[in-house]
């Protein structure tokens, strides 16, 4: 009506685009660059931050061209007259008009009224709420549900409380160390009369190259495997059942036919070397004195844990004398189980090997590194969520503040016939309650059903220990909390800025 074009009006988008994303983009990096620093404070690099930094930039001015173009057409294609009758109620006229001519106009009611008065902005301000939700539970259900003891028991040796092993030597070294063992019989003999130790277990492992797999494009050339040997006793106990995925597991066979067994530790294998084995294949090994000899996969078993790490081959104890005759003692792994540690203990095992190559790890020592990491990685997976979050809690704010902007006339209406301030913040309490009981129910129903998912998966995948599921009832309440506080703000300042106008102010108010 003042004479703008439609050029100018673009003009005037535009430089409110540009000083958006000036002011927004900057205030964004800094917050983005003080969480890195908390979540991961060890990590700063100029370089990689300056290109990341450019490169988000880039990305966010792009989105904000794009979110603001057809807007921008749309606002110049609408003519002055258009703008001025444009109510909040617009988006009402054509729709089928109630055949109810009385009804009781309840608070309730009337908030439910509003609510569904444009769905797909309130569709779009609930989705982003229940997704919160709903990443709350799953991430608050594992950290409830994870036990770091039980975890740190399914990967450190046979569930012993001690492990000793030399496992970082491999090679020509490996082999020469075993020629004159470590971990003899004479140290397993002195750690089993330790006071507080149960019992003491030993395995036997060997080192060879695999030349089939070292030819392998990306793999490393004279890669060192090492292949563990077993006794008929524990094969008998361990594969057995299900720990036998395809093929044969019988000691004697592996004996008679050249056989070996693969353990592709889930998908391990495949993903590190590129390759993969089926009964029936060959595996040719090469020995560090000269000796090469060629097994049949027999059977594909498993990953039992033993020591620290997955062997992906696994032979008959004999078949190591027999690859490599000049060692008497293949002892690469010795597990002492204890019911309970103590520090008398473990100064006495740390007391009793004297060989610096020996390395000795405690159970105790895993469970207090892994609480460690756990600790991190929910702090950086909550902090992430506080990030969702606030932006969930923005887009309400925007919604019930746009709401609020938009009804002046409403209110002031509703007030002249009777409606007192105390009507008027029950009407927005509820029309913010329903935002936060569908946020609790979506939470509630998907967010526990995702979270049992997700507990699931992981103890199937079992690196995490077995998971016990505890629904996350405090982490629950604080973020139902943390909505009735945001929809009790909210009453209390919408009724506040609501009496700055009078009542005939609130009836002449137009958009």
């Amino acid at each position: 009506m003042l004479g703008t074009t439609q050029k100018q009006l673009k003009r005037v988008v535009r430089r409110e685009r540009r000083f958006l994303t000036a002011v927004a983009i900057p205030l964004g990096l800094i917050c983005a660059a003080g969480i890195a620093l908390i979540a991961v404070p060890g990590y700063w690099f100029w370089g990689d931050n300056i290109r990341s930094a450019a490169m988000v930039s880039l990305l966010t001015y792009g989105a904000v061209q794009i979110a603001t173009r057809k807007p921008m057409v749309m606002a110049g294609k609408v003519s002055a007259i258009e703008a001025i009758r444009t109510t909040a109620y617009s988006g009402q006229q054509g729709r089928s008009a109630s055949r109810q001519l009385h009804r009781r106009l309840t608070m309730p009611r009337l908030a439910l009224m509003n609510f569904s008065r444009n769905r797909k902005k309130t569709f779009v301000t609930t989705l982003s709420l229940g997704l919160t939700g709903i990443l709350l539970l799953c991430i608050s259900a594992y950290a409830n549900s994870v036990d770091v003891k039980e975890m740190a028991q399914s990967q450190f040796g046979d569930r012993s409380q001690y492990l000793l092993q030399y496992e970082d030597h491999a090679g020509r070294e490996f082999m020469e160390m075993q020629k004159r063992n470590p971990l003899d019989q004479t140290l397993r003999e002195k750690l089993a009369a330790l006071p507080g130790v149960d019992d003491v277990t030993a395995y036997s492992l060997a080192c060879v190259e695999i030349p089939a797999i070292s030819a392998i494009p990306g793999n490393r050339a004279h890669e060192a495997f090492v292949v563990r040997g077993i006794s008929r006793k524990d094969m008998e106990e361990m594969y057995v059942g299900d720990a036998v995925l395809d093929g044969a597991a019988d000691y004697r066979q592996l004996l008679d036919g050249n056989g070996i067994l693969v353990c592709p530790a889930g998908s391990a294998l495949k993903e590190i070397y590129r390759t993969g084995y089926q009964v029936g294949d060959t595996v040719t090994l090469s020995c560090y004195n000269g000796q090469t000899k060629t097994y049949m996969v027999m059977g594909i078993v498993q990953d039992v844990q033993i020591g620290s790490s997955s062997h992906f081959f696994i032979l008959p104890e004999e078949e190591l004398s027999a690859l490599y005759p000049e060692i008497s003692d293949f002892t690469g792994y010795v597990n002492l189980h204890t019911e309970q540690d103590s520090d008398q203990l473990r100064w006495a095992v740390f007391g009793a090997v004297s060989d610096q190559r020996v390395a000795i790890s405690g159970l105790d020592d895993l469970s207090a590194e892994l609480e460690r990491g756990l600790r991190g990685e929910l702090v950086r997976d909550y902090g992430i969520l506080v990030f969702i979050f606030v932006f969930a809690l923005i887009n309400l704010a925007n919604t019930l503040i746009t709401n609020l902007l938009t009804r002046q006339q409403e209110f002031g209406v509703f007030q002249s016939v009777g409606m007192s301030d105390r009507q008027l913040s029950s009407m927005l309490s509820f029309e913010c309650l329903y935002y936060v009981g569908i946020t609790l129910l979506v939470t509630l129903t998907l967010g526990t059903a995702c979270s049992l998912a997700v507990c699931k998966v992981f103890d199937q995948i079992g690196m995490f220990g077995t998971l016990t599921y505890h629904f996350p009832v405090v982490q629950v309440l604080l973020f139902g909390a943390a909505l009735l506080l945001v929809q009790a703000v909210f009453s209390v300042c919408a009724v506040r800025y609501t009496r700055k106008l009078s009542l005939v102010e609130r009836i002449k108010a137009t958009e």
